[in-house]
């Protein structure tokens, strides 16, 4: 819509309205010498009538005279240019929901700062930094993102764009470039930083201490048919570990789910570290793909904290070196298993400073909106321009 930044300037218009007016009136006769008209032509009588008609070049003069009161009124197109959204990309590791000295926690001074730098009525897009494709519109990213389950941090670098925003605890050590970043800060928070179902290692803030286990065997859970080997190597893991296997609420699930997956393909081979696999996968793009299965390149068995998805459905035994079969899965389960409650590794237990904000949080409308200003004001003056040479060049031929 347009809008005037001086509208009584449009009254002027109203001058421009009289003049034309006066125009169109009739003055008094002029005198005659000659006292009669048979001498005139009757082309020349009869213009006497056409006296009221407004000249072509006092029409190009008041359309100039129009076009420059509208420039000086100042025109603005109100939201002429949607404003900016800004993308924030929000670190999900377990540090972030660390409690801090002065109470709440990392995640809660990082949105105090995000609010004290960026207007609250910019509108604004939260991204997982861990998993992109996962978003939320809103002033606030959903309070579930803030959690101690084991997150990995975003790729920063690959973020490092305009209009964007990192919501983080600790400032990075190289500072992005285009990229703004806000950092909640925090001090060092002891505690367990990794356990089994027998000992746990504990970090007191400068070194690690191993001692009992408090929190008893871990549960596993084990969905499969019988037939599958790979889910045999899953329940001795689990017993060689100490864990328990049971359904009520386990620590890592391992889902077998090829036999039941639609589309499987058939004649798959999975081969990894001189062992080999054959059977039908499932497409699937769930987790951390852990082996391919070929020809087709689909994942045959894949992972992500707490739980492991094998979308292979096995024909036959495994072939080649069964140990490094064993060996290979069993570390992959160790890697899943979702840690216990207060299981936060040393690094992310590290203090992240004092935090603090860096990039300036411009909105780029304003700058948008001078821009449409300058436009509108630069035509008007145009056209009055042109429209002045035009009357000027008509009143050569004519009469103004």
């Amino acid at each position: 819509m347009l809008v005037w930044e001086r509208p009584l300037a449009l009254w002027l218009l109203g001058l421009l309205l009289i003049v034309l007016l006066r125009s169109l009136q009739r003055g008094v006769p002029a005198g005659r010498l000659l006292g009669t008209l048979r001498f005139w032509p009757a082309r020349e009588v009869v213009g006497d009538e056409h006296e009221r008609q407004v000249p072509p070049a006092r029409w190009a003069l008041l359309a100039a005279m129009g076009s420059a009161v509208l420039g000086l009124a100042g025109p603005v197109w109100q939201q002429a240019s949607p404003r900016p959204v800004w993308r924030v990309i929000v670190d999900r590791s377990p540090s972030m929901a660390l409690a801090t000295e002065s109470g709440g926690s990392r995640w809660g001074r990082a949105l105090e700062a995000f609010d004290a730098a960026l207007d609250a009525q910019v509108a604004r897009v939260f991204v997982a930094g861990d998993t992109p494709e996962l978003q939320h519109e809103g002033q606030r990213p959903p309070e579930g993102w803030a959690s101690l389950t084991s997150r990995p941090e975003p790729d920063w670098p690959r973020f490092d764009r305009a209009q964007t925003v990192w919501l983080t605890d600790r400032l990075p050590t190289q500072p992005p470039v285009h990229a703004c970043v806000v950092a909640g800060g925090g001090d060092l928070v002891p505690g367990v930083v990794a356990r089994d179902s027998e000992w746990e290692l504990v970090f007191d803030g400068e070194a690690e201490i191993l001692r009992a286990a408090t929190g008893g065997p871990l549960g596993v859970e084990v969905r499969a048919p019988a037939s599958s080997q790979l889910a045999a190597l899953a329940r001795l893991w689990a017993e060689n570990r100490g864990h328990r296997l049971t359904s009520e609420s386990p620590a890592l699930l391992v889902d077998f789910v090829g036999a039941q997956a639609d589309g499987a393909e058939e004649s798959q081979r999975v081969a990894r570290d001189g062992w080999s696999l054959h059977g039908s996968v499932a497409p699937s793009a769930v987790g951390q793909p852990w082996v391919l299965a070929q020809p087709s390149g689909w994942p045959a068995v894949s992972w992500q904290p707490g739980r492991v998805d094998v979308f292979l459905l096995e024909e036959g035994l495994p072939q080649g070196d069964l140990a490094g079969l064993a060996q290979a899965f069993g570390d992959l389960l160790d890697r899943a298993v979702a840690p216990g409650p207060q299981t936060i590794s040393s690094a992310e237990r590290a203090g992240a400073g004092a935090g603090g904000v860096l990039g300036t949080f411009d909105d780029l409308r304003g700058e948008e909106s001078n821009s449409n200003q300058r436009l509108l004001k630069a035509l008007f003056a145009g056209l009055a321009g042109c429209l002045g040479l035009l009357a000027l060049a008509l009143s050569r031929k004519g009469r103004l």
